[in-house]
């Protein structure tokens, strides 16, 4: 690999946050960087808005996934989300049959904070009562980093879209 000086206008390259608190905790380097990459998805999660009913920011992020995204075996990213959990910093729920877990990131209560993230809602809210019909079967809507990973190529990343114009039929 070949590397160069950093000047005035370099710019950095893509990277992931790491929160000081974090590197005083004792777990494994590979669940300090897991922890650095759920934090990152999170904020894509909350630019989309996806909240549960409590109003508790998720992500849908499959242990293959962060397995690949990491570089990692199952096991080590399996290992490693149990040190997580086991600190408080992350709780996988599954929230109804079929359906990828919700992992929650949370940040604990006595760390500094940067500053609050813009709260972005949108303007098609439901109204309360009113449910919500995917127009994907089985899986959650695509985040903007999956469509600037894969564009609009549905079929890449196994989703099987329903959707029709008005005057087609099924």
């Amino acid at each position: 690999m070949e590397c160069y000086f950093m000047q005035v206008e370099t710019q950095l390259p893509i990277y992931y946050p790491l929160p000081k608190f974090i590197l005083k905790l004792k777990i494994s380097s590979t669940a300090k960087i897991l922890y650095s990459l759920l934090l990152n998805r999170m904020n894509l999660s909350q630019k989309n808005a996806w909240e549960d009913e409590s109003g508790n920011v998720f992500i849908v992020y499959p242990l293959e996934e962060l397995a690949r995204d990491m570089d990692r075996g199952m096991t080590a990213i399996k290992t490693a989300l149990n040190e997580l959990g086991k600190m408080g910093l992350v709780e996988r729920v599954r929230p109804e049959f079929g359906r990828a877990n919700h992992l929650y990131v949370k940040i604990p209560q006595d760390v500094d904070m940067v500053g609050k993230p813009p709260v972005v809602r949108s303007e098609n809210r439901l109204s309360v009562g009113q449910k919500t019909v995917s127009k994907i079967a089985g899986f959650q809507p695509p985040n903007n980093n999956t469509k600037l990973l894969y564009g609009n190529n549905q079929r890449e990343i196994g989703y099987v879209d329903y959707s029709y114009e008005e005057g087609e039929s099924l």
